[in-house]
């Protein structure tokens, strides 16, 4: 029911693979369009939007499902900057000699309770680093809410902001929503009537020498007069 619909109103562009209680589709880059069945999350990156749909009303049960799936593109898109780097290596014969890949994981979670609501911002990504002078990162965040009786805020807002300090940097972000400033990447959104917000990100590189990176996110919660800022953070030298 659920392919026919999307086939129905899509245009015949998604192609559905069910993975238990959730379905992740990929979709050409349609935007954020109403047609899409509610509970459906649209994943922004660099290549091409991605769709998760979890189909029940238990946040907790939504956010592990949804963690599975980013779990998934974060390994594979890890494995993509990995052979980049090795591709770029090998076709320099300075690096090929004198470098070789690593990858770094970093990730930080913060929670915050109230009364009415638990509230929470996280983040994983990987960075891929020839060593020498460029850094290719992949990765997720999330600001998420869980309240009593369903209970959640007016609105969430979700920002990531890389720094990156170093000799010489260079800073591109791929995919919809980032600005870049000298040595640094921001991406920012919000929603109303949502108890979650999720953006997957790819295609964030950076070039320089003795770098040094570091991970901001913030997720913002408008509870009728109240503001709560949840930001979690972490940083490497690479």
């Amino acid at each position: 029911m659920l392919k026919s619909k999307f086939n129905k109103l899509l245009c015949g562009m998604l192609a559905v693979g069910m993975l238990m209680s959730t379905t992740t589709i990929g979709v050409s880059a349609i935007g954020e369009a109403n047609v899409l069945p509610n509970g459906t999350i649209i994943l922004e990156n660099s290549d091409f939007d991605k769709v998760f749909s979890y189909k029940g009303d238990n946040v907790e049960e939504y956010n592990r499902e949804m963690d599975k799936y980013l779990e998934s593109l974060l390994i594979k898109n890890t494995a993509k900057g990995e052979n980049k780097i090795a591709s770029k290596s090998n076709s320099n014969s300075f690096m090929a000699s004198s470098s070789r890949s690593q990858t770094h994981e970093i990730s930080d979670f913060a929670i915050k309770y109230t009364d009415d609501l638990d509230m929470s911002t996280k983040f994983k990504y990987t960075i891929t680093n020839d060593l020498v002078s460029t850094s290719e990162i992949s990765g997720y965040s999330r600001a998420s809410s869980s309240g009593i009786y369903g209970y959640k805020p007016d609105t969430i807002s979700l920002t990531d902001q890389f720094t990156f300090v170093g000799v010489s940097v260079s800073v591109d972000a791929g995919g919809p929503g980032w600005s870049t400033s000298g040595e640094s990447a921001v991406w920012s959104k919000q929603k109303a009537d949502v108890a979650s917000l999720t953006h997957y990100y790819e295609g964030v590189t950076c070039t320089g020498y003795d770098l040094y990176i570091k991970q901001i996110t913030t997720g913002e919660f408008e509870v009728g007069t109240r503001t709560y800022s949840i930001i979690a953070s972490d940083s490497t030298a690479v």
